[in-house]
């Protein structure tokens, strides 16, 4: 097994914010820049009528008094709340909106459980 030896004093900051700096290809991109880059991939990988569902689910969740970011057994309430009223469909579509609020967010994934 080989053990790759860094030497902390060789790796870059970022001057603005004091944050270590990535190497991707042969430049330099601090932490900001990859979740920066990240949240544009997101948003170019999903669709517009996408994003307008998630955040028509996002506001219904707050509508019945749902508070975000949010834990497991706040999501389960919820779907409870409506699982006699809503579609298992709708419902699993409002589950994928708040997973995906949080994931984007940087939040842990109440949906995971």
């Amino acid at each position: 097994m080989i053990v790759e030896n860094r030497d902390v004093a060789n790796t870059p900051i970022d001057p603005t914010s004091g944050n270590s700096v990535k190497r991707t290809g042969s430049a330099a991109v601090s932490e900001h820049e990859l979740h920066e880059r990240h949240r544009r991939f997101i948003s170019a990988a999903t669709s517009e009528n996408t994003r307008r569902t998630y955040r028509s689910g996002i506001r219904h969740f707050h509508a019945w008094g749902g508070v975000l970011p949010c834990d497991s057994a706040a999501v389960l309430r919820y779907l409870l709340a409506y699982s006699d009223a809503l579609n298992p469909r709708t419902l699993a579509l409002r589950l994928t909106a708040l997973s995906q609020w949080h994931l984007f967010q940087g939040f842990p994934d109440p949906a995971a459980d």
